[in-house]
């Protein structure tokens, strides 16, 4: 029973909701199985009464409260919510209409006034306040006439209408203050959102998101990974005040994530004045080789550029290599995305033994390169816990 219910609770929910929006969906169909549940448990009085009519009119309730959920369950909240809520703003004045000995029953229109307040969506600002109103112009119309039968003083009648009145007024304050402190709790997730992003890639963030805890996987695939280091920074930052190197520092990293977004390839990390990246990981890249070879020559292009802009002699030492490569995220206090491997090692390595100014390639990486790359042949290198490995330097493209 308890799964069945929390099924039904759960209609229509899907991740495109945010948590304020899911809570509403959830809040009417919890409604709706309260008010099936009300219409099963009067039916016995209703035999008991051998009143047909009556059951007709729950038989009625019942298919109309079904028809609610079947639109809640096809994303259809609007309509859904609209429902819902003229079967108690039409409901209340037939069951006068039908059973004028029935006492008390339009007192139900003050509580069913509210309803539209918390079941409709944030972007439905007019219905809400159009049904409430149209319930509380019910609700006087119904004290009249039940006023008028039961010989009823003006003053009762008054104050029944001036407490409907209040009633309102505190359902739309409740509901502009609610939807203020949403639209500051959602901004202020979406910031995190944003800080999030801006330190992991999205598929870490995802699985952040839906409650995965670290340390978990995000990927294991074929990749390309580049390590980037700017020659001599740290000798030139003896000579330069530390705020004026962070902002030259920001400013070439900035340039290089530019670069890197118009690829759609996002960075892993940059350590001091060092830059990892890669293509492949976390996510699939088809032609990750090229990709990550393209981004290196643009890389050494905007170095040099901004060596001009500083009167800095700025230059960038890049190594490659393509291989297998796992990805994940670590850290109980102060999360991180890293890969390991291999080929992350390898590409360390090609940079670490690389020249300034240029883009060392292993030959794992210059074998998958398409034919459009100039490569020249720079020979053995001495890597260590590898031995003598032949590399590769990556020159630019062939001109069309």
């Amino acid at each position: 029973m308890t799964a069945l219910l929390h099924k039904i609770q759960n209609l229509g929910v899907h991740d495109g909701l945010d948590t304020f929006d899911a809570k509403r969906v959830r809040l009417l169909n919890s409604l709706c199985v309260l008010g099936l549940s009300a219409c099963i448990a009067v039916i016995p009085w209703v035999f008991i009464q051998d009143n047909l009519n009556g059951l007709w009119g729950n038989l009625l309730s019942q298919a109309t409260i079904g028809g609610v959920c079947w639109l809640q369950h096809r994303r259809q909240y609007r309509a859904a919510a609209i429902i819902l809520s003229l079967v108690g703003l039409v409901g209340v004045p037939i069951q006068m209409v039908m059973f004028p000995d029935t006492w008390g029953i339009h007192f139900w229109l003050l509580p069913l006034s509210l309803l539209p307040q918390v079941i409709f969506f944030r972007e439905d600002r007019v219905l809400p306040v159009v049904i409430g109103w149209a319930m509380f112009v019910a609700f006087t119309a119904c004290v009249l006439v039940v006023g008028a039968r039961a010989s009823h003083e003006a003053p009762e009648m008054a104050a029944q209408i001036l407490a409907a009145i209040t009633l309102m007024l505190i359902g739309g304050t409740v509901r502009s203050s609610v939807h203020q402190a949403e639209r500051e709790a959602i901004a202020q997730s979406d910031r995190a959102d944003t800080i999030l992003l801006m330190t992991l890639p999205r598929a870490a963030v995802d699985q952040l998101k839906r409650g995965q805890e670290p340390p978990f996987e995000v990927s294991n695939d074929e990749c390309t990974v580049m390590m980037a280091d700017i020659v001599g920074f740290t000798k030139m930052a003896e000579a330069i005040r530390p705020h004026e190197l962070i902002r030259i520092l920001d400013e070439i990293f900035h340039e290089y994530d530019q670069l890197a977004d118009g690829l759609g390839l996002e960075k892993i990390k940059t350590m001091g004045d060092g830059y990892m990246i890669a293509a492949g990981a976390p996510d699939p890249y088809p032609g990750h080789e090229d990709a990550i070879a393209t981004l290196a020559l643009s890389m050494v292009e905007v170095t040099h550029t901004l060596s001009g802009r500083f009167g800095l002699p700025l230059e960038v030492r890049i190594g490659i290599h393509s291989g297998v490569a796992w990805g994940g995220v670590i850290g109980q206090t102060r999360i991180a995305y890293d890969i390991w491997g291999d080929t992350v090692n390898m590409a360390a390595r090609m940079e670490q033994h690389g020249v300034p100014g240029r883009i060392q390639l292993s030959e794992e990486t210059a074998r998958r390169l398409s034919e459009g790359f100039r490569i020249e042949e720079r020979g053995l290198v001495a890597i260590k816990n590898k031995g003598e490995v032949k590399t590769y330097f990556l020159n630019g493209v062939e001109e069309a």
